[in-house]
């Protein structure tokens, strides 16, 4: 991710009319990233005649190197807290050595600095001082920061339903789309991703809820006790059949997504089969994706009069959509709580 972003950084010709020098067009986008993001990002030296700067310094840093003529930094040319003597350095293409250079540039000013929008929620959050804030809440505060401040930095997050956050994240003006506590909003680490979603786990909450309870007494039309018991058993076992064929398919099985060591068996089926419903990583299966799950439903389970009601059963939040919460709570897939039982800790149980 970080060569790519890097690339990025140093591909503007692609977006530049061919009459505008490269160093002079890096200049004018860093300078506005600077503005809008990383206040401490690098922004190149340009010659008078529009060409780059033989040194290159970053003032954050403290790193000076030097670069060729297309602005690319000369491989062993760093120094810190001094300029390097750049007449006469052999112009090699960059190598995987200066790349890095630059990626750590990069990154130690992102470690350093958190983002315009993680510094926006904190700063929303710590003057609603409430217990705990919505996404819708923080969704208003943020459309009225940036209407008062005319700002199109401004992070405003998408929401799911009943306050919670999608579980992707994007900020359009900068392309980059990262994972979240659905509960929370916060960022979860690693998973950002610049110009396309990352994969995410639409249940991944700072304070899980147990499934279970939405649906212990909740009644399926047609259903009841052993049959109900039967037709989740059998609906399970379809699942691991097909995520078994997916996982020994060569053309998916690098699609596949980790699993999460603390999952049992069942859970990771669910995980999986939620995944493959939904196909813009809402945090959400929709009214077009909840077809396959349908067609499974009948054709691969049974009693078959639990079919006809079961998606309008799994719907508890009775949005024509499901989430992943609701689909693990319907398809009776629970965790034991193993501090009370004391029981193995892969075992998970069907609610009936």
């Amino acid at each position: 991710m970080y060569i790519q972003i890097l690339s990025d950084l140093l591909d503007f010709t692609c977006v530049v009319s061919p009459d505008t020098s490269r160093c002079v067009a890096e200049k004018k986008y860093t300078e506005q990233q600077a503005k809008k993001l990383f206040p401490q990002v690098f922004v190149p030296v340009c010659n008078p005649d529009g060409t780059y700067s033989e040194v290159q310094c970053h003032s954050y840093t403290g790193y000076c190197w030097c670069v060729a003529p297309n602005g690319k930094p000369i491989s062993g040319s760093a120094v810190a807290n001094k300029k390097p003597q750049c007449k006469g350095t052999s112009m090699h293409h960059t190598s995987t050595s200066a790349v890095f250079f630059h990626a750590f540039i990069l990154l130690h000013i992102i470690s350093q600095y958190p983002t315009l929008w993680t510094e926006q929620v904190r700063r929303r959050q710590n003057r609603t001082r409430t217990q705990s804030t919505s996404c819708d809440q923080e969704q208003l505060s943020a459309k009225e920061e940036a209407r008062q401040h005319k700002n199109e930095g401004v992070f405003v997050p998408d929401c799911a339903h009943g306050g919670l956050y999608k579980s992707v994240q994007c900020h359009p003006s900068t392309g980059y789309c990262w994972c979240v506590l659905v509960d929370t909003g916060r960022p979860i680490p690693g998973t950002s991703t610049r110009f396309e979603q990352p994969k995410c786990d639409g249940n991944a909450r700072a304070h899980p809820n147990k499934p279970k309870d939405h649906y212990r007494s909740r009644h399926l039309q047609g259903c009841p006790g052993e049959k109900k018991t039967e037709f989740l058993t059998s609906v399970l076992d379809a699942l691991s059949t097909d995520m078994v064929h997916a996982v020994t398919d060569p053309a998916s099985a690098g699609r596949m997504l980790e699993p999460d060591p603390s999952h049992t068996l069942e859970e990771r089926v669910v995980h999986w089969y939620f995944s493959q419903l939904d196909k813009n990583s809402s945090g959400d299966i929709g009214k077009k994706e909840i077809k396959p799950f349908k067609r499974l439903l009948r054709k691969k389970s049974k009693p078959k009069k639990c079919v006809k009601k079961f998606v309008e059963y799994c719907d508890i939040s009775n949005d024509k959509a499901l989430s992943l919460q609701e689909l693990m709570g319907c398809l009776g897939v629970t965790k034991e709580e193993r501090a009370k039982t004391g029981e193995g800790t892969t075992s998970s149980k069907l609610v009936s």
